[in-house]
C-alpha cells in the first residue's frame, strides 16, 4: 500500500515539538561537530577523540610539547595541549597533508581555549600547485588581542582588534578561515559571534617545486618570551566555500 507523507507533511503544523527540516541540523542534533557556520562541504573533521593522533607534530626547544588531554574539551572527553616555554624559537604545532581537491575555495575551523594570555596562534592553510606555494596564514595574538593575515608581500596585516576575550581552559571560542586559492585571495574570517570581510587581501605566494597537495597547520609560539598553554578541539577543513 501507498507509504510517505501527504503533500507538504514534512512542513505541517505540529501540536508538540516542530519538525526539522535542515539535515545540517539533524546531524548536529545526533553529535556532530559541524555546528558552528555549516558553510561549505566538509572534507575532513578530527575531534581528537581517538588514542592516536594522526597529525605530524613539531617541537622545538625544551620544555615544549604537544598531547593529548583530558584537562579540557569542547566535544567529548578531551582535546589536544600545546605548550611552549618563552625562549624566542619556541614552537609547538602539528601538521597535516592531503591530496588536492575538486574545489580550492577551502576553509579550515577550529576551536581552541586559551588559559593563559601570553603567546599567539597560527592557522595555516599552504596550497602546492607542484611550481608554487600559496599561503593563507592567520595570526591571533592573545596578549593584545590582534589578529593578523599575512599578506602578499609577506607582512602582517591587522584585520581585527579585540576589547574584551574570555580566557579560561573551559571556554571554547572558535575560529574559521575561508581563502580561494583560485584567486590567491582570502574571502572571510569567523571568531566566535563575529564576521571580518577579508576578501581585498591577497596571499602569500613563492616559487616551490613540492608536489601538489594541501597541508593544514596549527602552531603556538611564544610573544615577547612569554610562553603559554592552548588547547585546540573539533577541527573541520571544507572545501566549496561560497
Amino acid at each position: 500500500m501507498p507509504r510517505g507523507q501527504p503533500d507538504y507533511g514534512e512542513y505541517a503544523v505540529k501540536e508538540v515539538s516542530a519538525s526539522v527540516s535542515d539535515m545540517g541540523e539533524v546531524a548536529a542534533r545526533l553529535g556532530s561537530i559541524v555546528t558552528f557556520d555549516k558553510r561549505g562541504d566538509v572534507v575532513d573533521f578530527d575531534n581528537f577523540e581517538e588514542p592516536v593522533l594522526r597529525w605530524c607534530t613539531i617541537v622545538s626547544e625544551a620544555g615544549n610539547y604537544v598531547r593529548f588531554s583530558n584537562d579540557s574539551a569542547s566535544s567529548g572527553s578531551q582535546s589536544v595541549r600545546l605548550h611552549v616555554e618563552g625562549a624566542a624559537l619556541g614552537r609547538a604545532g602539528m601538521h597535516s597533508g592531503i591530496p588536492l581537491l575538486g574545489s580550492l575555495r577551502l576553509g579550515m575551523e577550529i576551536s581552541f581555549a586559551v588559559p593563559t594570555l601570553g603567546g599567539y596562534l597560527a592557522l595555516e592553510v599552504s596550497y602546492f600547485t607542484g611550481s608554487k606555494l600559496c599561503d593563507a596564514i592567520l595570526k591571533f595574538y592573545f596578549s593584545t588581542l590582534k589578529l593578523y593575515l599575512i599578506n602578499d608581500t609577506g607582512s602582517d596585516e591587522e584585520v581585527a582588534s579585540l576589547e574584551r576575550f574570555i580566557n579560561s581552559a573551559y571556554v571554547y571560542h572558535t575560529l574559521k578561515l575561508v581563502g580561494d586559492f583560485n584567486t590567491g585571495k582570502y574571502v572571510r574570517l569567523l571568531l566566535d559571534n563575529l564576521t571580518y570581510d577579508i576578501s581585498h587581501i591577497a596571499m602569500y605566494s613563492q616559487t616551490d617545486l613540492t608536489s601538489p597537495c594541501l597541508e593544514r597547520n596549527v602552531n603556538y609560539y611564544p610573544f615577547n618570551s612569554v610562553g603559554g598553554d592552548v588547547y585546540l578541539d573539533d577541527f573541520v577543513f571544507t572545501q566549496a566555500e561560497p
